[in-house]
């Protein structure tokens, strides 16, 4: 066996606890700021993009604890793809909505 069956384990085991607190922590920040622009946005594209981004990170964490998926470097790069697509469009959403209060264009109108 080369692996724990528990990505956390295995993290753990690799980066110290340390490291592995560091690298979880980002994750559930990350997943947090997903989670505050699904509550900012209305009922919007964006919003049900972020909605499906979200409950992907969550379902790979889920099965992280009982097998190493994200020791696969596909699993890994779906991860962080969908981790990187939710940021960026939490991100846009609200820069928009922060350009909207203050009056600015927004940038497809300029």
């Amino acid at each position: 066996m080369d692996h724990a069956h528990n990505d956390y384990l295995e993290f753990a085991a690799e980066l110290g606890l340390v490291g592995s607190v560091l690298l979880f922590g980002l994750i559930q920040a990350g997943l947090a700021l997903m989670v505050d622009g699904i509550n900012r946005m209305g009922r919007t594209r964006d919003r049900y993009l972020l909605l499906g981004c979200a409950g992907g990170v969550i379902a790979i964490l889920f099965h992280s604890l009982a097998d190493f998926n994200l020791q696969i470097p596909a699993d890994a790069l779906v991860f962080a793809t969908i981790l990187g697509l939710g940021l960026r469009i939490r991100n846009s959403a609200v820069t928009e909505q922060n350009q909207a209060r203050r009056g600015e264009p927004r940038q497809n109108e300029l």
